[in-house]
């Protein structure tokens, strides 16, 4: 007889590779654009890491959006190294990943990534763009500009990402520092309180006086 504990780790276990097998697949039908996959998603080089799991279909990922883009605007001030990762829960979430993509290659700044998180977290709140074309033409109203490229080295990474961290809801929020234990906020109410705590906290380390020798 199975356990109930056994069950579930093999209904986990099931559900990441099903999700790792849809990001493959994915990947291969996307033009051929050679580039540096992390250049997309991750920003900034500090010691501090944030990984921010989310989907555009996620309706608390959704609620928080407004607040979690300008807390990461401060830590991208505050040189923190920040992750998107994109999880594939909705049918239409790899379409929408993809532009993503698109968007943050053409991007300048990362406020520029920001904006463009933003126009499909409002465009998947429609519910009816369900075509390249019909998101290319909403984008373009939003004046995001895109620009293509191999998504299968990307979603590779991200698939590295979310096996690397065991994932498998949204809205996540992984927060790792140099000699500390690993923390994982999970749900709408942690996940702005436990980055409004690190802000604080790092706000405070940068004006921390140093001691000169």
């Amino acid at each position: 007889m199975v356990s109930k504990g056994l069950r579930m780790r093999i209904s986990v276990s099931i559900f990441l590779f099903s999700v790792l097998i849809l990001w493959s697949g994915w990947g291969k039908a996307a033009s051929v654009v050679p580039l540096d996959p992390q250049r997309l998603f991750s920003y900034g080089s500090g010691p501090v890491e944030v990984f921010i799991f989310t989907d555009y279909f996620c309706p608390p990922c959704r609620s928080i959006e407004s607040h979690m883009e300008e807390a990461l605007e401060s830590l991208h001030r505050l040189g923190v190294k920040i992750t998107f990762v994109d999880m594939p829960f909705y049918p239409l979430t790899p379409l929408y990943a993809s532009y993503f993509l698109y968007g943050a290659k053409a991007a300048e700044e990362f406020t520029d990534v920001l904006r463009v998180r933003r126009a499909l977290f409002d465009i998947a709140q429609l519910k009816t763009v369900d075509s390249d074309a019909e998101l290319v033409r909403r984008l373009k109203e939003k004046q995001i500009r895109i620009s293509l490229l191999d998504l299968g080295p990307v979603f590779d990474q991200w698939s590295g990402i979310i096996k690397r961290f065991s994932v498998k809801s949204t809205p996540t929020c992984v927060v790792t520092r140099p000699g500390q234990e690993m923390q994982v906020l999970n749900g709408s109410v942690d996940i702005p309180q436990g980055i409004d705590r690190l802000i604080q906290d790092l706000s405070q380390i940068s004006q921390t006086p140093k001691e000169v020798p």
